[in-house]
């Protein structure tokens, strides 16, 4: 696993991008004499080491399927969601706003704000239904995945409910020391 974790995707990306770009390149030379996709892979993965100390695998299918036209995963993925990039950040950034101000934002109330937002753009296209039953706690943990900023606010929203929690015991143990005494 830490080998996996010693690049990011954006890394990845990146280089790949460039070996597309010299495949294509390479596809306009005559057929004797041009590199394959294989060639082209351990080429931008030695190259890259050479830079940056840091080897980076590269998938010769993967990227022949990008220099014919395909699209990253991520992209592909991305096409599937039922909220766009801008739509979830809103949505995370409302969650954490509600929190901030001490106001949990249940599954089910995140639910309905994402079926409302989801169903305005998509229209008939979204199902009636709304969103799956665990969609939320996916979207969650991509939010904390992917936008770690967003997980001080959420360690502080833990921290909040404890001590409410605590204030409220204590509360509760006051009240009940009062009246049996």
């Amino acid at each position: 696993m830490a080998a996996k974790a010693a690049y990011s995707k954006q890394e990845h990306d990146y280089l790949m991008a460039r070996a597309v770009k010299a495949y294509q390149a390479e596809l306009k030379k005559p057929y004797h004499g041009r590199h394959g996709l294989c060639t082209i892979c351990k080429d931008f993965e030695q190259l890259y080491y050479e830079e940056m100390g840091v080897c980076i695998p590269l998938i010769f299918a993967t990227l022949g399927q990008l220099a014919d036209g395909g699209n990253t995963r991520a992209k592909a993925n991305e096409n599937r969601c039922w909220l766009t990039p801008i739509e979830e950040e809103v949505i995370a950034t409302f969650s954490i706003e509600i929190g901030t101000r001490g106001f949990g934002l249940s599954h089910h109330h995140l639910k309905e704000h994402v079926d409302c937002i989801a169903c305005a753009r998509l229209g008939d296209k979204f199902p009636a239904s709304g969103v799956g039953k665990n969609w939320t706690t996916r979207f969650m943990a991509q939010v904390l995945r992917f936008h770690p900023q967003h997980v001080q606010f959420h360690f502080y929203l833990f921290i909040l409910q404890i001590s409410l929690e605590q204030h409220a015991m204590n509360a509760c143990s006051s009240i009940f020391t009062f009246f049996h005494a």
